[in-house]
């Protein structure tokens, strides 16, 4: 913005020189005021504009990002099993109509997403639950994955804590309800414990408690 120089003023500080208000195509385009505004100048000024539109449109959707329920999931202790169930709801998403989640897409989302673990391994815990999120959006910044996102976290998490005969596979994950597996305690309370306990999950189990009638 320094490139457009008034022979007769000393150039300050930006509110000293130019003070708020100031229209750097309007003091140009007027005669007489010794104000040079070349095609160069306005095409800077526009560049300018892009690059502070970018950066105030990735603002808004981090600070969106921290206050919805899937960012606060993927920055909780069911991170990984979040980020899983993100690929294989993708997975879905994109697969002709009727073509379940079969077992070779499941291996494939599992490591597309230990893929983008080790690449965020430098990341801290708020930057890579973004990038989770993140991977629910759409170009426009919506997502059309919430819901079978849901589906696939809830059948994961059934799976880990169910007891699994030998033969069946992760495919089957969606139909356990069916086969009335048993359930694995000592792993059905550790994973309770661990979300009850985890600060970020706390105003959802708090909520539901609520809602169930419980003391919270």
């Amino acid at each position: 913005m320094d490139s457009c120089i008034c022979p007769s003023r000393t150039v300050g500080s930006f509110s000293e020189d130019r003070p708020l208000g100031w229209d750097p195509v309007a003091e140009g385009n007027r005669t007489g005021d010794g104000m040079a505004c070349n095609s160069n100048d306005r095409r800077q000024w526009r560049k300018q504009e892009v690059a502070v539109g970018t950066a105030a449109s990735r603002m808004r959707v981090l600070l969106k990002a921290r206050w919805t329920l899937e960012y606060c999931i993927a920055l909780s202790s069911l991170s990984d099993v979040f980020h899983k169930a993100v690929h294989y709801g993708k997975k879905i998403l994109n697969a002709q109509e009727h073509i379940s989640l079969t077992d070779a897409k499941i291996d494939e989302a599992n490591r597309d997403a230990e893929a983008e673990a080790q690449a965020w391994k430098g990341f801290s815990a708020a930057e890579r639950a973004y990038h989770i999120y993140d991977l629910m959006l759409n170009g426009d910044g919506k997502s059309s994955l919430k819901a079978i996102v849901a589906q696939c976290l809830a059948s994961l998490l059934r799976w880990e804590v169910s007891i699994i005969p030998d033969g069946l596979t992760q495919e089957k994950m969606f139909d356990l309800d069916l086969y009335r597996f048993k359930i694995d305690e000592s792993k059905e309370a550790a994973l309770k414990s661990a979300i009850e306990n985890d600060p970020f999950l706390s105003y959802i189990v708090n909520a539901i408690k609520y809602a169930a009638g419980e003391t919270v």
